[in-house]
């Protein structure tokens, strides 16, 4: 609906075709009316907020603490709902999305609903959860992607109180539950979340395929469990950009417990990418030193799944029994990505130890699923006790190791340097391996035939004490790998650059997971300045802006959705600046813009153009003092009256037609002083040559003919007669031109008169 103010132009609106969403405002702070509608107005409670909430709603949250109930039982929990986008990091006051800093203002969503907890050393096992929390903190159950989580920090969820069986959902998912749904997470931290006798410290999805972006899961902890995130069921999450860090799982009698500290994948799930995310510092190690327990695998990340990419990742000391980094069990591939100083111990199994083994990565599987290694660069992994192998591949597993650097990785005697690297069934093809080819006599080298490509020379790091681990010029690495054996999901290197590169002498991939000299890609588009709405008159001409960086960006403007080509009606619509010429009604709705490039592309906000009716009548004697000055030099602006005591000068327009039939001109008069008398008066003159003559603190335009009925000017200072104009007077006739004029009451104006007037306007009637 369009509804133009008073002093407004008659619009010719259409509906824009994006709905903007309604915004629902809450800060715990706030002391007003407590509905939602403004800042100093917000909810109070999110919860409460949340509850009330509908489909295409957004609710804006201020910094601070919120609870997810007020009882204070386990089973409070935020609900999340298909529609409705939660977003946190506001400081309060702010007027759009751009604006917040989910850094500088954490909204917290805190399961320490006895807020009594308190945090001892280690944090994992010195946890004083106090009196109560919530078993899960949020709750997804059969939403889509419109629910949205972005900005929060989700704290504090345990377990269901003592006593609670093992198994019990009370158990899981201190952060967050999804079961059943595929909400949208993003720019969210999850910390200090507890799972035990369960999974999923942080976050448990089950039968779901949620979006996890930009998110750290931080100091979370499963007892007896696995996965700061764990994945079961028919789910097929999006990983991306996230930070792992931190996370502790322990392992308990069997099963699979204390697999993969940050990250768990289970059983049978569809094919799943884990892109460039960060595993740093997590921990799955043994709980219990006594019989029947089990080993812990997968510091960083564990998947008992087929299908699964790990794709321009960094794992950095993580540790575990076996696979400090990551384990896998399924068919896999890890491309362009990083594993330094991540760490395996030996353990206790049923009074007997167990080596550990694979201290960047292990793998295990009896079904002959095989498992890639492409372009990656392994250094500093240490077993700290136990068997050989920063690569390990145990049962009838095969690891192929293709493009790689294996450099600077330790194992106790009597692992060779070699086995330190890799041991067990593992292939490898054009890698730099240290120690690859230096006599052992327990393991004697490989030919150089059966390691094609391979070399064990220094690869030639900017800083292998710092752990900057490009190459140098010069480097052996550098064009030394194979593309045919790249997949095709390697197109960037671990800096985002290109994979392929001319080197020294070819487009052929550099081993490892930089790729020397290569240039980042094209910046991907981003829009700075968006398109502005704006109202402009039929017949004449529009101009729409956007401001995008970005390598070489493309533009498509779109009215409606439908993209626009230059045809002279419309011209610049491959260009930054749309121009429509010579508007007509059929013009007005909403346009954006299509921003692209080689990286992708990104689509403005919607600008609504209204077109409005051109102005009716001409406006003549205007208090500027270019003719005649105001009667004590209180000239104002072209087009308006003299000055009055609102400082400004009254302002007389029409809107509407000139048709004597049709009798449908409304006049209005503006920038009046407020709540004094006021009336419009025509004539058929004009005075002083159409520039007036001193009348008060004003100018008498014309000498009336007739006087319509009075009225106040109201708290505005605004005056509309839109009563038939001709039918009130009844002396108004075709093919005459009359001139009207305001008058009003102005008590303290400038030049001491009680009175003053706007400007006049001459209307020529049509039959």
């Amino acid at each position: 609906m369009c509804i133009p103010s008073i002093a407004a132009f008659v619009s010719v609106c259409l509906a824009s075709p994006v709905l903007a969403a309604q915004v629902v405002y809450v800060d715990h702070a706030a002391t007003g009316a407590n509905d939602g509608t403004s800042w100093s107005n917000a909810y109070t409670s999110l919860r409460v907020a949340l509850d009330a909430a509908a489909a295409g709603e957004e609710l804006w949250v201020a910094s601070g603490t919120y609870l997810p109930g007020p009882s204070a039982q386990m089973s409070d929990s935020f609900v999340l709902k298909s529609g409705v986008a939660l977003y946190g990091g506001f400081a309060g006051g702010e007027t759009s999305l751009a604006q917040r800093d989910w850094i500088a203002h954490p909204t917290i969503l805190s399961g320490d609903v006895g807020q009594d907890d308190f945090y001892g050393s280690p944090w994992w096992n010195g946890w004083n959860i106090g009196t109560s929390n919530s078993a899960q903190v949020v709750t997804a159950s059969f939403v889509d992607a419109t629910a949205i989580l972005d900005g929060f920090v989700v704290r504090d969820g345990s377990t269901g109180p003592s006593g609670t069986p093992a198994g019990s959902w009370e158990m899981y998912a201190g952060g967050l539950m999804c079961k059943n749904a595929s909400p949208t997470i993003e720019r969210c931290t999850f910390e200090y979340n507890l799972a035990a006798f369960g999974s999923g410290s942080a976050i448990y999805v089950l039968d779901g395929s949620p979006t996890l972006r930009d998110c750290v899961f931080q100091h979370n902890w499963v007892h007896l469990g696995s996965g700061a995130v764990h994945v079961a069921g028919v789910s097929q999450p999006v990983i991306e950009d996230c930070v792992f860090y931190d996370n502790f799982a322990t392992t308990g009698s069997g099963g699979q417990e204390a697999q993969g500290a940050g990250l768990t994948l289970g059983w049978n799930l569809p094919p799943i990418t884990v892109l460039r995310c960060t595993f740093d510092s997590n921990s799955a190690q043994q709980f219990y030193s006594g019989g029947g327990v089990e080993q812990a695998r997968g510091g960083g990340l564990s998947s008992f799944s087929d299908g699964l990419v790990v794709r321009e990742c960094v794992f950095r000391r993580n540790k575990a029994n076996a696979g400090g980094a990551l384990y896998v069990w399924g068919e896999s591939t890890i491309v362009d990505s990083l594993f330094v100083e991540n760490d395996v111990y030996s353990c206790v199994v049923g009074g007997t130890t167990v080596s550990g083994y694979g201290s960047a990565i292990g793998a295990t599987n009896y079904w002959n699923h095989p498992m890639r290694v492409v372009g990656c660069t392994l250094v500093k992994n240490r077993v700290v006790t136990g068997e050989a192998g920063a690569v390990y591949g145990g049962g009838t597993y095969d690891i192929a190791v293709y493009d790689s650097i294996l450099w600077g990785n330790t194992a106790p005697p009597p692992a060779s340097t070699r086995q330190a690297n890799y041991k067990g069934n593992v292939a490898i093809e054009h890698c730099c391996v240290e120690g690859l080819f230096a006599p052992d006599p327990n393991d004697p080298p490989p030919q150089q035939a059966d390691v094609p490509g391979c070399i064990e020379t220094n690869p030639q790091f900017a800083s292998y004490a710092t752990l900057d681990l490009r190459l140098t010029a010069g480097s052996p690495c550098i064009d030394a790998g194979s593309n045919a054996l790249l997949p095709g999901t390697a197109e960037l290197d671990l800096d985002g650059h290109q994979r392929v590169w001319q080197g020294a002498s070819s487009f052929t991939v550099d081993m490892g997971a930089y790729e020397f000299g290569s240039p980042p890609p094209p910046a991907c588009p981003a829009i700075v300045i968006q398109p502005l709405s704006k109202s402009v008159g039929a017949g004449t001409t529009a101009s729409l802006d956007v401001l995008a960086t970005g390598a070489a960006p493309n533009y498509q403007w779109r009215r409606a959705n439908v993209a626009l080509a230059d045809d002279g009606h419309f011209s610049g619509t491959h260009t930054a600046t749309l121009t429509v010429h010579g508007l007509t009604a059929a013009d007005a709705g909403g346009y954006d813009c299509v921003v692209s490039n080689a990286c992708g592309s990104i689509t403005s906000n919607v600008a609504t153009l209204t077109v409005v009716a051109p102005p009716l009548g001409t406006v003549f004697c205007s208090g500027d003092g270019s003719v005649v000055s105001c009667p004590c030099g209180n000239d104002k602006d072209p087009g308006m009256g003299c000055e009055n005591s609102s400082g400004e000068g009254a302002a007389l327009r029409a809107t509407g037609s000139a048709s004597l039939g049709a009798d449908d001109a409304v006049l209005t008069t503006t920038d009046m002083p407020s709540n004094k008398s006021v009336l419009v008066f025509v004539g058929t003159n004009q005075t002083g040559a159409g520039y007036g003559i001193a009348f008060g603190d004003g100018l008498l335009c014309t000498v009336p003919i007739h006087r319509f009925t009075p009225g106040s000017t109201g708290a505005s200072g605004a005056f509309s007669l839109s009563s038939p104009v001709a039918k009130a007077s009844g002396k108004l006739h075709a093919g005459t031109t009359y001139h009207f004029q305001a008058w009003f009451r102005d008590p303290n104006g400038p030049c001491g008169s009680t009175y003053n007037t706007s400007n006049a306007l001459s209307i020529t009637y049509a039959p």
